[in-house]
């Protein structure tokens, strides 16, 4: 069961339906924090926004990898050059295709963060960096680079500060493991 907002009520929606539209809910809370804990939660921001500066820095390397490519650089030829609209699609579908094979996929980010969270998993665990940052990251690049790529968009990183939110991923928890809301405090471990 989940929350879905319409206006200023709301209703109570099952999991089909909320795996169908999407629909999700996002909990805000004052937070009277001593300074201890005000320190904490930067750090642990900080190396949040850290561990999404290096997967956008790794992926952007990979980005000039692919362009260069001649493969894909014969593939953006046949895409401008394309007569029809259906064969442009099909182009468009095979350039997809190209960018799975060579990294660019949901799974192969989460993989390449694999690689860069576990220095900080004391800090951040393994639900919040392959389900939370790893998503941003990717969302981020299918914008600009893998659906919209005509648009010339660029994927940029975040500054000290910026980054305002950290997510964790559980199947059956709202929020994840390391991200527990329980009586009257936040638990992240």
């Amino acid at each position: 069961m989940g929350w879905k907002s319409k206006g200023r009520g709301g209703t109570l929606v099952d999991n089909e339906e909320k795996k169908e539209d999407g629909a999700t809910c996002c909990l805000t809370l004052p937070l009277k924090l001593e300074k201890w804990q005000s320190d904490h939660l930067e750090k642990r921001f900080e190396i949040a926004r850290q561990l999404y500066n290096t997967l956008v820095h790794a992926e952007l390397k990979k980005k000039c990898q692919v362009e260069r490519m001649p493969e894909y650089q014969e593939i953006m030829k046949m895409i401008d050059t394309a007569s029809n609209q259906k064969e442009k699609w099909a182009l468009e579908k095979k350039r997809k295709a190209f960018l799975e094979e060579n990294g660019f996929s949901r799974n192969a980010f989460k993989a390449d963060m694999e690689k860069y969270y576990k220095h900080f998993n004391d800090n951040i665990g393994a639900n919040v960096a392959l389900h939370g940052i790893t998503a941003q990251v990717w969302i981020a690049f299918d914008k600009v680079f893998v659906d919209n790529y005509k648009q010339k968009g660029k994927v940029h990183f975040k500054k000290p500060g910026e980054l305002c939110s950290v997510q964790g991923y559980s199947q059956k928890k709202s929020g994840g493991k390391e991200i527990m809301f329980r009586e009257d405090r936040i638990i992240w471990n």
